[in-house]
């Protein structure tokens, strides 16, 4: 099993730097685009939140999460409430006192678990929140362990199954394949996994276990919420160490956090190497291949086929690992071809050949 630090505070790796990169992303599109839904109140979890800040000055999440909401607090929200939960209480001292030096609005306020375990300070919190009268805040859940327990996932699906919610969980996936037939472990993946499906895996070779383990969890997640989004963190073996799931009621979150992944990989959009330099944030240099893409959208839109736009970008976005842009490179290049092999059945006024706009009503028609 993986180890936590001994330490109060370390340095971050490259996988950490990848993941807190996704995970700012993510934040400040959050909290961009929560005000339009309505949401007068905001509450960020970070279920082992650590000590705040590293050895090298980089910020951990609790900070990452506070520089967010004070960016958007002023002028959108009632209140934004950070819920940190530290079982460490030297780590928790080292937050509390890190974020007492970072001058916020009065409209963010947080909420230190010091010495506290997550599955015994969250769910009684979250069920005061729930029973309290009134509107639950809309909520991002950071659940990032050493380990894989302490997180049940009755848990995670309490938090998807409220409205609004949404968690980002990093699951250590090489420890879990590499103990999933350890006589001491089954009733701690019973309840990682919220059954016993699992077992049925502790006999596959290697790699079907391990793609087993990576897709049970997603189809878990999908049980309680609509979109399933992973991101894989690779080793320097070339093996995956472990994988960032979220996992959203939201087609708009959905939507900034593979923009916020392909970031991190501009390639695929789905994995990230610690086999580089750890200063260098992207390891897999180059453009993405859209050749899948253009295949995935003519297989589903074949001759004949019309189809609004928007709904194609829908597909693209929930049904395979790419944007909205990429779908409009493939449509360029397939609207150029010779002959086309697509057109627009309406054309907007002014429009331009190769453009192809959101929401203006388009229809295309495959042509072959």
């Amino acid at each position: 099993m993986s180890s936590a630090p001994r330490s109060v505070t370390w340095s971050p790796d490259p996988h950490t730097l990848a993941k807190h990169d996704i995970l700012r992303r993510y934040l400040q599109a959050w909290m961009a685009i929560l005000p339009h839904g309505g949401f007068p109140r905001v509450l960020y979890v970070d279920g082992f939140a650590g000590p705040g800040v590293y050895e090298s000055g980089d910020s951990g999440s609790p900070v990452i999460a506070l520089q967010a909401a004070i960016a958007h607090a002023p002028n959108h929200f009632k209140n934004i409430e950070l819920y940190l939960v530290e079982a460490n209480k030297g780590r928790a001292a080292v937050l509390e006192e890190h974020l007492s030096r970072i001058d916020r609005p009065r409209n963010v306020s947080i909420t230190v678990a010091a010495g506290e375990e997550f599955i015994t300070a969250f769910p009684p919190y979250w069920r005061s929140l729930r029973e309290a009268p009134g509107e639950a805040p809309a909520t991002f859940a950071f659940i990032d362990p050493f380990g894989w327990t302490g997180f049940p996932f009755e848990v995670v699906q309490s938090i998807l199954r409220s409205p609004n919610c949404e968690v980002l969980i990093n699951l250590m996936h090489e420890d879990i394949h590499r103990f999933l037939s350890h006589p001491q472990q089954p009733a701690n993946f019973d309840i990682l996994f919220g059954d016993k499906s699992w077992r049925k895996f502790q006999e596959l070779k290697n790699s079907d276990r391990a793609l087993a383990i990576e897709e049970l969890y997603a189809d878990q997640l999908r049980s309680c919420c609509k979109y399933v989004r992973t991101f894989r963190m690779i080793n320097d073996r070339n093996k995956i160490d472990y994988i960032l799931y979220h996992a959203t009621n939201s087609y708009l979150g959905l939507r900034k956090m593979k923009e916020a992944m392909w970031k991190v990989d501009p390639v695929a959009g789905g994995r990230f190497s610690d086999a580089t330099d750890p200063n260098q944030l992207v390891l897999f240099g180059g453009t993405p291949d859209l050749s899948l893409l253009t295949r995935q959208i003519t297989r589903r839109y074949n001759q004949g086929s019309a189809v609004a736009l928007d709904e194609l970008y829908r597909f693209v976005l929930v049904e395979t690992p790419y944007l909205v842009k990429h779908a409009r490179e493939v449509l360029r290049h397939l609207e150029r071809a010779e002959p086309a092999k697509v057109v627009l059945a309406r054309t907007p006024l002014g429009r331009r050949k190769g453009d192809f706009p959101e929401n203006r009503g388009i229809e295309l028609q495959f042509l072959s």
